[in-house]
């Protein structure tokens, strides 16, 4: 279904725990599918979307003008589906992760975040991405290829969706301008937070499981860090991943006591 915004679908089997999924740079919702059946399987209800400028939402392909639009669509949503359960948890996988990181230390609205495969930088990696100007990273794309064996080990499913590409203008909104804006805010992250990262994702995004480490080390709510075993960047789009949900679970069923 569409509202105003964004492209919505609503896989409710009740109105007790609401998890809201944002998924990875130039993918869609449709990716998400078995994932939020897995959910529904242990009694929670989940709401997938597609991110502005991807999928079956509006805006311009692969392109965000401000990573702060992709919070305030969020929030958008928390705020309609709050009054309609008891709890909701959001859930953001690579850009994703990013977006709901920044969101859980603007907002405090939610009771608990997964996030997974985020390309957190600290320090100077971050300053790589300052000195490139605003009219070359618009125009300058980025070549997408799910096919990449550092993404994933198995075989990737169609999905006619997905973009093909997006501009660099999107990578340095949702790298250097979010990180700046988490790491200047983590002290404000309150809700418990499951992070989770394969173990051979360094493969695709080097030093990820050095970063996530030093922000977990930030964090000072109930927090878990998983390295999940054998694992690659997009860890819910693998094959016997069952021991992945059991961490999820797991995690959700401890903040419930």
């Amino acid at each position: 279904m569409k509202n105003k915004a964004l492209f919505i679908e609503e896989k409710f089997i009740n109105h007790e725990s609401l998890v809201i999924v944002t998924h990875g740079i130039a993918e869609n919702s449709l990716s998400y599918h078995s994932l939020a059946q897995i959910f529904n399987d242990h009694g929670y209800s989940v709401l997938l979307y597609d991110l502005r400028g991807h999928g079956r939402s509006p805006g311009l392909r692969g392109h965000i003008g401000s990573f702060k639009t992709f919070l305030n669509d969020l929030h958008r949503l928390v705020e309609k589906y709050r009054p309609h359960f008891q709890k909701i948890i959001l859930l953001g996988h690579s850009l994703g992760a990013g977006i709901v990181n920044s969101y859980c230390v603007t907002w405090h609205d939610v009771e608990a975040a997964i996030v997974s495969g985020n390309a957190m930088i600290t320090g100077n990696d971050i300053l790589k991405f300052r000195h490139l100007p605003g009219f070359i990273a618009f125009f300058l794309r980025v070549k997408t290829n799910f096919q990449d064996p550092f993404i994933q080990s198995s075989q990737p499913k169609l999905n006619p969706y997905n973009l093909k590409n997006f501009n660099f203008q999107l990578v340095k909104q949702a790298i250097y301008y979010n990180n700046i804006y988490f790491n200047q805010r983590i002290a404000n992250y309150q809700v418990p937070v499951l992070m989770l990262y394969g173990q051979l994702e360094d493969q695709l995004l080097p030093n990820i499981s050095q970063n996530m480490t030093l922000t977990y080390d930030k964090i000072h709510s109930l927090k878990k860090l998983v390295c999940l075993t054998g694992l690659k960047h997009n860890i819910y789009h693998e094959d016997n991943i069952d021991f992945l949900y059991q961490e999820i679970f797991d995690f959700l069923d401890k903040i419930k006591k």
